[in-house]
Parts: C-alpha cells; sequence; structure tokens
C-alpha cells in the first residue's frame, strides 16, 4: 500500500523533519488527535507500506517503506 503524509511545521521544519527520518530512521505523530479520537487512517499503515512524505508546502521530503510500526505513538520506522 502507498500513502501520502503531509507533515506540517507544528512540531518542527521541513530540514529537520527531513534529518530525523533520513539520520534517525522514523517519523513518528500521534495516533488520537486532541479530542482523543483517532486520526484518519494513521492507524491503517503496517509494515511493508511506502510512505511518500511531503512538507506542508508540498515539498517532496522522500519515499520511505514502513519497517516497523509501533501503535501507541505512532512511530514508524522507515528507510528509502
Amino acid at each position: 500500500m502507498i500513502w501520502a503524509y503531509r507533515a506540517t511545521n507544528t512540531g518542527t521544519d521541513i530540514e529537520s523533519t527531513r534529518r530525523i527520518i533520513d539520520e534517525f530512521g522514523f517519523l513518528w505523530r500521534n495516533l488520537y488527535n486532541t479530542k482523543g479520537l483517532l486520526i484518519p487512517n494513521v492507524q491503517h499503515i503496517k509494515i511493508g507500506h511506502i510512505l511518500f512524505v511531503y512538507f506542508s508546502n508540498d515539498n517532496l521530503i522522500g519515499s520511505y517503506e514502513v519497517s516497523l510500526h509501533h501503535l501507541s505513538g505512532v512511530l514508524w520506522s522507515c528507510g528509502q
């Protein structure tokens, strides 16, 4: 399965996001919103899926294969 993931500068900027993914191999986001509801589709991403990660201004950061999925966070371990 292929997904598009749009990152925003709420947590960090585009260069820091790219560096964290490339150097440390992970992307993390909340599974639940501030009302405690599941964020649509986040819980459906699984090991082996491909994430095309974009920043809020539609700049492509890269494409990554999910190699670890931890649902308490969500933490995705990603490799190009």
